[in-house]
């Protein structure tokens, strides 16, 4: 099992860019990360105490939120929590 990424996506282009650039890091590093995605906000996105979509959690760690990262902070993000 890989590293953990939840995204909270929200609605809206920032939520859309985020799914496919997650989409592209999924292709990428296959089994490296295990990846779930939520369209909405839910009771895990309440749970990280976050207030704004796009949300992205590592390892249950909250990384970005309200914005939509670059592909190159998603990876630094992942290497932090021990991608190699």
């Amino acid at each position: 099992m890989g590293i953990k990424i939840e995204a909270f996506l929200g609605e809206g282009e920032k939520g859309t860019r985020l799914k496919k650039l997650l989409m592209e890091l999924k292709e990428e590093l296959k089994e490296a990360i295990d990846l779930q995605m939520y369209e909405k906000e839910n009771e895990i996105f309440h749970s990280y105490g976050l207030k704004a979509t796009p949300a992205l959690v590592i390892e249950g760690l909250v990384k970005i939120q309200g914005i939509c990262p670059s592909k190159e902070t998603i990876l630094k993000g992942l290497k932090e929590v021990g991608l190699g």
